[in-house]
């Protein structure tokens, strides 16, 4: 069993994410999938989104793949005035959720005393 996982290993290690490129010394897996933003705030978006209804929540979906306003309303039969009323109010949505995303966090927590 022992010799069957070492020779799985070896064959496996040449294509292993993991292992770090020699220029530079970084792993493979960093230089494919750098780090973008925090993952609170990754959920906090989409949860906001989901929570303006399916066919917002659809078309924001379409511009993350990079679609066209006609590949959106084609692919989730959104008829063209529909479309473009709820792509306005998606503007003020985003404009609404930006206020929200900058306003400082005060939590529950006590400011230490100077």
């Amino acid at each position: 069993m022992t010799r069957q996982r070492n020779y799985r290993i070896s064959k496996e290690s040449p294509f292993s994410l993991s292992q770090t490129l020699k220029d530079s010394g970084q792993p493979v897996l960093q230089i494919l999938h750098p780090l973008q933003g925090d993952f609170t705030r990754r959920v906090a978006f989409w949860d906001y989104i989901r929570q303006l209804g399916l066919d917002k929540y659809n078309i924001v979906r379409g511009y993350c793949s990079w679609e066209t306003d006609a590949e959106i309303m084609t692919r989730f039969r959104i008829p063209r005035g529909k479309f473009y009323y709820l792509k306005r109010a998606l503007r003020a949505d985003m404009q609404a959720y930006l206020a929200i995303d900058q306003t400082p966090y005060s939590g529950d927590a006590q400011k230490p005393s100077a």
